[in-house]
């Protein structure tokens, strides 16, 4: 009985439910209501404004969206737009005059159906505009050109709108070449018109055909968006035969971050993805010309296709010797000479080969002023037996510059500095090359009157402390160097295995009386081998007495420093010194 109950109570919840899925007619659907649009800046009707005006608007649909507007200037379409705003430059191709103008706009809704007219009627009025040659972008009056040549037309306009610009060659009557948006012409040789990878961009490109050579007469004018067009202007110049662009002489190449040499060498880089790129250059600007693309060409490879960019760029070149060629034309298509450049990347051999680097005065330096041949025989003398190359710094030189360079030391194994009579800005200069030659295992000896001075200036009793990345300390091993500022230097005692040196009097001024003033003592780094100490006339008072004024260092690389200029010295005992002295800095090469 229980379970007939609960299926009454199911199929009377079940008739129930049913019923209730009956509903009444809903009804005829309401209709897709019009949009609506009103103006919202715009001139009041009979207003009068300048003829380029910002119209804005706005829309609604109650039972859908608005998808855009029909834009209606007198009447007629102009454009569908989903924006609310615009500027229109209305007609108005007479200056003064005054011209009636309507603007509307249409909403549609997304079934399509338009939105009553919004509407405004006006007048507007416009002003021409001025047009004249920008100086900057233009030839000159009265030039003598090339084939080739760039002028920009300008417009000055009170009501600016958009502008157009017009030329014409020799005939301001039927001689226009149209209207364009483009305000820069470039006259040029057909076929570089048509090479669109290298013709300037929003530059409009004119044959150069009618570019005989005489006396020509360039108009111009310009009209803005409403139609009125300035007074016509002229440009008077010459066309001549014969130019040609040049080539400019000055390259830079650089390494990574690193500039090649005066010679055009440089070490390899011990890193990968080093670049090598060289930027080269030309000017047409004596001829009112302009460069229109470049070329390069290796050894003697194909030349590159012609480029904007005077740019060649590789990476992780290797060891050799690369020769350049560079070349550019011009717009009427002329070519420049050829230019050549050449670089050499380095490898670094290490030898028992000695150069030494001979940067003396020549002459016009103190104490003594020696020669250039007198300080080449001492050190020939001195280094006697060994296999020694001399540099002479004075004349070793590209244009004006004097320099050392990798491929100079490339196959040496010790440089030996000699800076003896007043030369030392040379050895600042020259940090870069020694401190490299170092970092490949080189090694080095020093020896010059006031051999810091290039750090220190002056003539004092000068303390310096070097930090851990100046050459000094990073490649010379030195804490510390201390001047002598008085004349009381009579040279130095030698230290275990080394000689000492005593200063040779007949290489001095009389006054001088045997002694040398500007002489270095040093505080170096504790892993090194002090060969000398100083010695002073006045031994008893000097705080120079018994200091260190000759080290080596041997560790990773090998450096002999001299705080007593060598060359003063007398000549045999530096030639007993160096025997001591270049078996160390020979150790290890052949």
């Amino acid at each position: 009985m229980k379970h007939v109950y609960v299926l009454l109570v199911m199929a009377v919840g079940l008739a129930i439910w049913l019923a209730g899925c009956e509903t009444d007619n809903p009804g005829t659907p309401k209709p897709n209501q019009r949009p609506a649009v009103e103006l919202s800046v715009a001139p009041q009707d009979g207003d009068t404004v300048e003829h380029n005006k910002h119209l804005g608007w706005w829309g609604n649909d109650a039972d859908g969206q608005v998808v855009g507007y029909h834009l209606l200037v007198d009447g007629v379409r102009i454009s569908f737009t989903t924006a609310t705003d615009t500027t229109i430059a209305f007609a108005a191709p007479v200056t003064e005059q005054i011209y009636a103008r309507t603007f509307a706009v249409l909403a549609v809704d997304n079934e399509g159906l338009l939105s009553d007219t919004a509407h405004r009627q006006f007048y507007v009025i416009n002003w021409a505009p001025t047009a004249s040659f920008d100086a900057a972008g233009s030839i000159a009056e009265g030039a003598t050109v090339g084939h080739a040549f760039r002028v920009t037309v300008q417009a000055t306009d009170t009501n600016a709108s958009f502008s157009y610009y017009d030329l014409s060659l020799d005939d301001s009557l039927s001689g226009w070449m149209g209207w364009r948006r483009d305000s820069a012409y470039l006259f040029a040789a057909p076929e570089i018109i048509a090479d669109s990878a290298n013709f300037p961009e929003g530059v409009h490109g004119i044959p150069n055909t009618a570019l005989t050579a005489g006396a020509h007469t360039l108009f111009a004018r310009v009209k803005d968006a409403g139609g009125a067009e300035s007074p016509i202007i002229s440009l008077h110049f010459t066309v001549a035969d014969g130019f040609r662009p040049g080539m400019d002489t000055t390259v830079t190449a650089t390494y990574g971050a690193d500039r090649f040499y005066a010679d055009g060498s440089v070490y390899l880089s011990t890193r990968t993805g080093v670049e090598t790129r060289v930027e080269f250059s030309a000017s047409a600007a004596a001829y009112s010309g302009e460069i229109n693309a470049y070329r390069w060409q290796l050894a003697d490879g194909e030349w590159s296709a012609w480029s904007l960019d005077p740019v060649v760029a590789d990476i992780d070149a290797a060891v050799g010797d690369y020769q350049y060629s560079f070349m550019a034309r011009d717009a009427a298509g002329g070519y420049s000479d050829t230019l050549r450049y050449f670089i050499r990347i380095v490898q670094q051999t290490l030898s028992d080969s000695v150069i030494v680097v001979d940067e003396t005065a020549d002459g016009n330096g103190n104490p003594g002023s020696p020669s250039d041949a007198q300080a080449d025989q001492f050190y020939a003398n001195v280094l006697l037996g060994w296999n020694t190359r001399q540099i002479d710094y004075a004349t070793h030189k590209v244009g004006p510059t004097s320099y050392v360079s990798p491929y100079d030391l490339r196959n040496a194994g010790v440089v030996v500095w000699h800076a003896d009579d007043q030369a030392n800005l040379q050895l600042d200069d020259n940090t870069r090359i020694l401190g490299e030659f170092l970092d490949r295992g080189g090694r080095l000896i020093i020896s010059g009157w006031d051999v810091l001075g290039t750090w220190s200036g002056g003539t004092t009793d000068t303390i310096m402390s070097f930090g851990s990345t100046h050459f000094a300390r990073k490649y010379l091993r030195l804490y510390e160097g201390r001047r002598n500022a008085a004349r009381t230097t009579l040279g130095f005692d030698g230290n275990g295995e080394f000689p000492g040196c005593r200063i040779a009097a007949s290489k001095l001024p009389a006054s001088f009386q045997g002694r040398l003033h500007k002489c270095w003592s040093f505080q170096p780094s504790g892993e090194c081998l002090i060969m000398g100490r100083m010695v002073v006339s006045d031994s008893l008072t000097s705080p120079f007495q018994g200091r260190s004024t000759a080290y080596l260092y041997y560790q990773s690389f090998r450096v002999a420093v001299f705080g007593v200029p060598l060359y003063f010295c007398v000549e045999s005992e530096v030639r007993t010194l160096m025997e001591a002295v270049m078996p160390w800095m020979l150790q290890g090469l052949q």
